[in-house]
This record gives structure tokens, sequence and C-alpha cells, in this order.
């Protein structure tokens, strides 16, 4: 009888950290084990962006706090506007399209449609969810292979309709090398299940609807080259007398002794969330650009900008959270100006198309340009490395750099592999 397994991510982390992170390795390991999936929807709240009006009210927002910056200095003016703020925050998403409906949206595009079995099908109406809770059994059990996990899985109930429901938590993370261990002694890799199929589901998408609007066509004679920065929610800002880490939806300070213990902590878990100078990626596409040359490339540009960071970082002064006094109020208006002048002055002398800040629309937009690229510069997070690892054409030869892997090596590389690239 056919044994059937499905995946639950966890559902307040980024798409590609449900999908790279988590949902590649659940979904590898039931495969392993000979279990068939049953396909749950996501859920992806991190990624949907601003919706228009909302953007409108942040504007509003940005407005306020450069020509008054003293409203965040004072306790009461500072209620004031916070009440009016969540008032209407609280109106707007109240009349605004539920996120399901965006999940879904996302869902379609990346033609999870495609998966063969949907946890709503009428077949499985009469079928169980039993949580595999893999941390637990990690935890608990010296497990050196995957008949034994298979053993202690089934173990679990003798049900004869099952769905075995592997669950993915912030528990588990410490345990995600002992899985990578079973995969491999399996002799798989994290993405060899997972990678084949989301590709061919979305590829099978895009044949079935072909992406026109807001899509710039490139040539098959030209490199196409996308240069993923994240900047939003993983950047150092630096103000004369003190540094503003932000790091997600968290603002840092330097001149706080236990925030600056805690940012070195997140940096020493995860190196990848430290902030890249954009000078680092000029260096890579100006070397790239003399290599391959600059007639060969078609450089396309993905960022979400900064308009999360001040965001960010007015929403820690709006809630007392972070004090400035009002010459660093002024500094730090004057600092988001000149970084979004010379991010718009970086976006223009070296890319071809570009796609800044944060939407619905751009994510998408996102996801097929790296899902198409030859070529992959990322640095912060993994949104770049996954979502072309995970979509990309698998008979398409393409290669992945991090841009802080700037050495004579790398470059050697790009020189040999250049008929492979743009024959």
């Amino acid at each position: 009888m056919t044994k059937y397994f499905t995946v639950k991510t966890i559902h307040y982390s980024g798409l590609t950290d449900q999908l790279g992170t988590q949902f590649s390795r659940l979904y590898s390991l039931g495969c392993v084990c000979q279990y068939e999936y049953v396909y749950t929807p996501f859920s992806f709240p991190r990624s949907h962006g601003y919706i228009g009006k909302e953007r409108l009210i942040r504007k509003s927002e940005k407005l306020i706090f450069s020509t008054f910056p003293w409203i965040y200095q004072l306790w009461f003016t500072r209620k004031v506007m916070t009440k009016i703020l969540n008032l209407l925050y609280k109106f707007l998403y109240a009349n605004a399209s539920s996120k399901s409906n965006k999940d879904e949206v996302i869902a379609n595009f990346l033609g999870f449609y495609n998966f063969e079995n949907q946890i709503n099908d009428d077949k499985f109406k009469d079928y169980k969810l039993i949580t595999i809770d893999l941390h637990q059994i990690l935890e608990s059990s010296s497990i050196t292979n995957i008949l034994h996990l298979k053993h202690i899985i089934e173990d679990m109930s003798s049900y004869p309709y099952l769905i075995y429901e592997f669950v993915c938590t912030d528990k588990m993370h410490p345990f995600l090398d002992r899985i990578d261990f079973l995969l491999k002694k399996s002799e798989l890799e994290i993405f060899e299940f997972s990678s084949h199929k989301l590709s061919e589901n979305y590829w099978k998408a895009r044949k079935e609807k072909q992406i026109v609007s807001g899509f710039t066509t490139v040539s098959d004679e030209k490199i196409h080259l996308v240069a993923h920065i994240r900047l939003g929610d993983s950047i150092s800002i630096h103000l004369p007398q003190k540094t503003l880490y932000v790091n997600g939806d968290c603002v840092f300070n330097s001149d706080n002794e236990s925030d600056v213990k805690s940012i070195e902590k997140i940096f020493n878990v995860d190196p990848n969330r430290r902030a890249v100078d954009i000078y680092q990626y000029k260096n890579f596409l100006v070397k790239t650009f003399e290599i391959w040359g600059r007639e060969n490339i078609f450089c396309s540009i993905i960022s979400d900008g900064y308009e999360r960071t001040f965001n960010v970082i007015r929403n820690y002064l709006k809630q007392g959270k972070l004090k400035l006094s009002t010459t660093e109020m002024r500094q730090l208006q004057d600092l988001e100006k000149s970084l979004n002048d010379d991010f718009n002055d970086f976006i223009r002398d070296y890319s071809d198309t570009s796609i800044v800040s944060e939407s619905l629309d751009n994510l998408l937009k996102s996801i097929h340009y790296l899902a198409s690229a030859k070529v992959v510069i990322w640095g912060t997070g993994g949104f770049a490395f996954y979502t072309h690892k995970l979509f990309k054409k698998h008979d398409n030869f393409s290669m992945i750099f991090h841009v802080k892997d700037q050495s004579d090596e790398i470059f050697k590389e790009m020189t040999n592999l250049k008929f492979l690239i743009h024959p």
C-alpha cells in the first residue's frame, strides 16, 4: 500500500528559506523513505512586499519624520502618531485582499498545482495526518540510516490511511546537519529530488502561461547575468556617532552592549546576514565585464532597496525602542537620501534592467530572472542562491558566485568556462 507524506514549513520565514532550507531537506527525506509526496499549500507572508496603499502611508510617515523629527522624541506626540498610523493600517488591511490570495498567486506562478497529489483531493478525505516532529526524533534517537528512521516513523500508528506530516520548527535548525548526513549516506544531495520537481513544475507553468507584461526578454546571444543585492533588512547604517544594525524587523544599536552581543550572535550563526557593501558588487561586475566583454552581457540587478531599512528604523523610533537626538535624526534623513542617490547611480551605470523595492509583482519577476539566469551573483541572505538552484532548467549550464569571493581562482574559472556560458 502506498505511503504518503507532506511537508509543513515555518510559515513566517521567507519564501526561499521555506523552500530551500526546509522543504528541500524534508521533501528529499520523504522521497528517500519511499513515501509519495502530497502537496500542502504554503504561506509566504514575508514575501508579499508592501501593497500600494501601505507604501503611500509609509511615504507619508517618512515625510512627517523629515519635517517634524521632534515628534518621535516626545512621548505624547509619539503616542498620538502611533495611534493614528495603527488605525490607518488596521483600516487598510481590513479592506485589502487577503494574504491567502497572494499565497495562491505565488503558488500558481511557481506551478505548485502541477504536483500530482494535493492535500484537498477527494482521495485523501479519509486519510489522517500524523505529525512527524523530526527534531524530537533526531534529538531522542541515535539514527544512523534511513531504514532506522522509517522504522520509528511507521511504528507511530498502524492506521492504514495516513499522511506523514514532516514538520519543520525553529528547534530543528541544530539538526539540519543530521538530515544532510542521512541524505548523503543515501548518496543523495539536498536538492536532488526537490530541485528537479520544483524546476519541472515551474517551467511547465511557464509553458502553460507565458510571461509577457513587465518582463524584459533577454536574447539567447547574451549572457544573462543577475546580481541580487539584499539591503532592506540586512544592513548597517553608519551615523557619525553610532551604527544601527538592521536585521529583519529589528534594530540593534552600537551604543547598547546587549544589542552588540545580540547582533554578533546572529552573524556568528549565519555569516550571510552580514551586510555587503555596494562597492563589492561594482568590483565584481567590472571584472566580469572585462573577462566576458560588456557587449556580451545582459545585466539584471535585483534589490529590495533601502525602503524597508528606514521603515524599520522609523518603527523603532515611533515605538520608543530607539532614541536619537535631533541632530542624529537629520543625519539619518540625509543618509537615507544619499544612499538612495548612490544606489540609483549604481543601477544606472551597471545594469541593463533592474527590479528594485518589494512588491508581489517584483517578487514574481525576480524569481523568473533568477530561474532564467546563466550567471548569478549573490551576497546577503539566500534568496538568489536558492531561487536559481531550485527553479533553473537542469539541462542548462549556469554559474553561481558569492560576491565576497573575488579571488584570482574565481576569475580564472570565469575565463576558462566562458565557452560554456557564451558559446
